[in-house]
């Protein structure tokens, strides 16, 4: 079993999710609910992966958290959160 991290974003001009895997040419979609989008997602790989194992041109590592001591002065930062994650 092969598994790929989907980063999930909201469009905010059609209110879409959009889900893509970073660094796979081609293996992005969109849908109106999480499901939908997973489902989407699973049938592109699926499909992208019957011309061979893909070479990805990135790799994904995690996402960071940023805690601003103030909104509108990014001079102080209080807290930064890491989540690395591996496949």
């Amino acid at each position: 079993m092969k598994n790929f991290t989907a980063v999930v974003e909201r469009d905010p001009v059609t209110k879409l999710l959009v889900g893509y895997i970073p660094g796979f040419p081609g293996a992005h979609t969109q849908a109106k609910t999480l499901d939908e989008l997973q489902a989407n997602l699973l049938e592109v790989v699926e499909m992208l992966l019957e011309d061979g194992e893909p070479v990805l041109q990135t790799e994904f590592v995690g996402t960071q958290s940023i805690a601003l001591a103030r909104f509108h002065g990014i001079s102080a930062c209080s807290q930064t959160e890491r989540s690395l994650s591996q496949t």
